[in-house]
């Protein structure tokens, strides 16, 4: 049971964590996708599509080596109302990344906005 906050505290800051880096790279590398369920982005985007999971992948899995190395660090001290504390600093990190990312980006988007709607939009 002393497991449950630190999993709690994980999954806040790993939601966080991605999606920032989710609206990170929609802004910088936006591809258009398909209403129906029959394919997964328009023709000529999968690889860009593709390269986007992986990196947003990669980049959410070093962002959240932080939060990683806070659980092991409590674990260690073999107090599980110190688990707890988790929580917060997990929240924290996720509202503090997805701030920083909005931050980076609001300019950033009201200058490339055409651009997003031109690549979203694509026919099929």
């Amino acid at each position: 049971m002393a497991e449950l906050p630190a999993a709690m505290g994980l999954m806040v800051g790993v939601i966080g964590v991605t999606l920032a880096v989710g609206t990170f790279f929609s802004v910088r590398f936006p591809y258009s996708v398909p209403d129906g369920i029959t394919r997964g982005v328009a023709p000529g985007q999968a690889g860009i599509a593709y390269l986007g999971m992986l990196v947003t992948l990669l980049t959410s899995a070093l962002l959240v080596m932080p939060i990683i190395a806070v659980s092991i660090w409590l674990h260690t001290m073999h107090d599980a109302a110190a688990l707890w504390l988790l929580v917060p600093i997990g929240a924290a990190y996720g509202v503090l990344i997805i701030a920083a990312t909005l931050r980076l980006l609001a300019s950033s988007f009201l200058k490339r906005l055409p651009e997003i709607l031109h690549a979203v939009s694509k026919p099929f």
